[in-house]
C-alpha cells in the first residue's frame, strides 16, 4: 500500500535545523541519485555541501542508503560530504538498508526521517523501517528507466491536487 510522506520539501538543502528541532529529528538516512546528486553525477553541488556541513554541526548524523550497484562512487560521494553510508545496495523500497544505515550511525529509529525523491522506493523503504519520511523533489529529470516510466507515473497520479509535490 502506497502511504503519503510525512513531509514533502523541495529540496535536500530545505530541510532546516528549525524544521529537524521541532520535529524532533536528529538523524537522516538520505537517498542519493536525485536526492543528494543528479542521477549517476559524481558532482555535488555546493550547497549540497554547505549544507551537510550544516547539519553536521548541528549534530546530525547523516546516513547514505541507497539502491545504487556502483558502490565505489558510493563511497566516494560519502567520503567527499563526509558522512556515513550503507555500503550495499539498500533494497529498497524494504526496509532492511535504512534499518542497516541506522546501526552504522548508532541511533534509535525514534530520531530518524528517511529523505528521498521517490514515493515508492524510499517513501514506502522508510514507512517499513518505521522511521518518518521526508519527500523531496528529483534534482534532475534524468532517471532510471523504470523510475520514470513507472514510479514517477504512479507518484504523478498519487501525489496531486493539495497533496502535490511543493
Amino acid at each position: 500500500m502506497i502511504s503519503y510522506p510525512d513531509f514533502m520539501l523541495r529540496s535536500f538543502v530545505d530541510i532546516s535545523i528549525d524544521f529537524l528541532n521541532t520535529h524532533h529529528v536528529e538523524t537522516l538516512i538520505v537517498d542519493l541519485d536525485n536526492t543528494l546528486v543528479g542521477w549517476h553525477s559524481h558532482d555535488i553541488h555546493p550547497a549540497t555541501l554547505e549544507h551537510v556541513t550544516l547539519l553536521k554541526n548541528h549534530g546530525v548524523a547523516l546516513c547514505i542508503a541507497s539502491n545504487t550497484y556502483n558502490f565505489r562512487r558510493l563511497a566516494s560521494l560519502a567520503q567527499s560530504l563526509g558522512i556515513d553510508y550503507y555500503p550495499a545496495n539498500a533494497r529498497k523500497p524494504g526496509p532492511s538498508g535504512v534499518l542497516a544505515a541506522l546501526q552504522i550511525v548508532k541511533r534509535p529509529a525514534f530520531t530518524a526521517a528517511m529523505v528521498g525523491d521517490q514515493l515508492l522506493t524510499d517513501m514506502q523503504a522508510g514507512r517499513r523501517a518505521g522511521i518518518r519520511t521526508i519527500l523531496v523533489n528529483p534534482l534532475t529529470t534524468q532517471d532510471f528507466i523504470g523510475t520514470r516510466l513507472v514510479s514517477r507515473t504512479i507518484e504523478a497520479l498519487f501525489l496531486r491536487g493539495d497533496k502535490a509535490r511543493p
